[in-house]
């Protein structure tokens, strides 16, 4: 069975964390707007995603407990949820170009995870991506799908921020 794994016991022992999420977002999500772990369409979990959903957590799992994680796009903090699940004394620096959801998100995934080390910053990527110090093990890069962001983002990732060469791009 493919579903009998640490992955789907630890996604289905957070479910109060799911439910929190959308809680501490004010009830609401953006509609057609889809994430790790919804649809864009409801509020519930999406089990298409499972595939992708477990490969981010034996990705976060299998490294280093100290990990620094860069997430580009948070929303609603559903792929750092999977991430800490799989490795609460990860550190992780998340970007959003709107606070809306991912604000109060990473909030309150910093309250629940305390081992962990989550710093949130609004704004552009591009631009904050020029004031980053740290090197990072992994990029989530989730924000805009535009090809040209994306690959922007991408190369002054590789170009700057990794920490070794033992980093994973998402």
């Amino acid at each position: 069975d493919i579903y009998n794994n640490d992955f789907s016991k630890k996604l289905i022992e957070s479910q109060n964390h799911f439910d929190n999420l959308y809680k501490v977002c004010g009830n609401k999500f953006l509609h057609n707007c889809g994430s790790y772990l919804i649809n864009g369409i409801t509020y519930d979990y999406y089990i298409d995603h499972y595939p992708k959903q477990k490969l981010l957590f034996d990705l976060i799992k299998k490294r280093k407990k100290n990990l620094n994680i860069l997430e580009i796009g948070t929303y609603m903090g559903h792929s750092l949820m999977l991430m800490l699940i799989a490795n609460n004394y990860l550190s992780a620096t998340c970007i959003d170009i709107d606070d809306t959801f991912s604000k109060p998100a990473v909030e309150y995934l910093k309250k629940s995870f305390p081992k962990s080390n989550i710093e949130f910053l609004k704004g552009n990527s591009l631009n904050i991506l020029k004031t980053l110090k740290k090197k990072y093990d992994l990029f989530l890069i989730d924000g805009t799908h535009r090809n040209t962001q994306v690959t922007r983002e991408f190369d002054y990732c590789i170009n700057n921020l990794i920490s070794s060469n033992e980093v994973d791009f998402v």
